[in-house]
Formats: structure tokens, sequence, C-alpha cells
């Protein structure tokens, strides 16, 4: 699954799918309501539905591939919204600091378990 419309989309095709089909398409939500649908469709934490990631089990390496492959796509001088720029940044670094707690962002780079746990913790100071 992409991104927070992905995620939205998907849980209204559900809610069609069911017996709220007109009333899935009558209602207008706001941001607060469409982050509480997509959160009860979408178990992941709100960074990893923003990235498009599995969440905490992922590894430093994709949520980097993650948050450039979206920069590019939102970053305002390149035509996209600046809200929306803001919001993949904050989920870059909830995503970095979930990663590198957890000590999964070793798996798949040569950092060791302490060498990660250290690595949170500066980018917390920094955050």
């Amino acid at each position: 699954m992409g991104t927070f419309a992905d995620a939205l989309a998907s849980a209204l095709r559900r809610a069609e799918a069911g017996a709220g089909a007109s009333v899935a398409r009558s209602v207008d939500l706001d941001s607060a309501a469409a982050a509480a649908v997509a959160a009860t469709v979408d178990p992941r934490p709100a960074w990893a539905r923003t990235l498009g990631l599995p969440g905490p089990e992922c590894t430093v390496d994709e949520v980097k591939r993650a948050f450039r492959r979206l920069a590019l796509e939102t970053h305002p001088d390149r035509g996209g919204a600046s809200a929306s720029f803001v919001a993949v940044t904050r989920a870059y670094d909830e995503a970095m600091l979930a990663v590198l707690r957890a000590g999964a962002g070793a798996s798949t780079s040569s950092m060791s378990a302490a060498r990660a746990r250290r690595r949170a913790m500066a980018y917390e100071a920094r955050a």
C-alpha cells in the first residue's frame, strides 16, 4: 500500500463493497476523520502509512529509499505541495527513530545493534 490517499481509497472501496456504499460516497471527511478511517483500516503506524512501508520491522535503507522517492514527488521545488512535503519529512523523522530504536536497521546495513542504538540517541538529540 502506498500513500495515505491510497489507504483512504482502499477503505472507501471496502465500504462500498459492504452495506454502506451510499454512505461512504456521501460522507465528506475532514483530515482528522480521514486519518481515523485510515488507522482503522490499516494498523501500521502513521509514518509507515505515509512512507508506504510495512512498519518498524523495515530497515534504515528502506526508510531512506521511501523518503527519497516521496521527497522527489512532494518537494515544492518540483511542483509538490509544501504541506505534503512537511508530512513526508515528519514521517521520515519518526520512521528513523522507530527503526533505529528497534535495532532493525542493522539487519541489512553494516551497523551493529549497539551502533544503531547510539545512532538513534544521536538522532533524537538532533530532532
